[in-house]
């Protein structure tokens, strides 16, 4: 079972919908038309679970976790990632992030496509097959 939590509404910050900008910043890198976000948490078992599943994934793709800069930068040495892995603060995740583990398709001008719930690695290379 995914992570799932009540979002609440915090100082006009609503959850990441179809149709909204992606609001962090992937200055530094490019990306074609789209890109693909996976959003774990690290405190969700299934999160855990797919993170060294991901390390073959190299372009079009970022990761948003609600772990520190510091807790990131062990992912990415473990894992030995090459692509871009963002740092939320947990509270401004949970209020952003319906569930977790899931996948955005996002424009490079940062309009979300779509939003999908995932548990497997097939599920996020199928996605990410689709999306191109």
């Amino acid at each position: 079972m995914n992570h799932r939590h009540e979002v609440e509404v915090v100082d006009g910050m609503e959850p990441l919908s179809v149709g909204k900008e992606f609001p962090f910043s992937l200055e530094g890198y490019t990306f074609n038309n789209k890109f693909v976000v996976c959003s774990v948490s690290l405190y969700c078992k299934i999160c855990i679970d797919l993170l060294p599943k991901l390390g073959n994934i190299s372009q079009g793709f970022a990761l948003l976790t609600d772990g520190t800069e510091l807790d990131n930068e062990e992912i990415i040495k473990e894992f030995e990632y090459s692509f871009p892995v963002l740092s939320i603060e947990y509270d401004s995740f949970h209020n952003l992030i319906v569930e977790t583990p899931s996948l955005m398709l996002v424009e490079t001008d940062g309009n979300i496509l779509e939003i999908v719930s995932i548990e497997t690695i097939e599920e996020v290379n199928s996605f990410i097959e689709e999306s191109r």
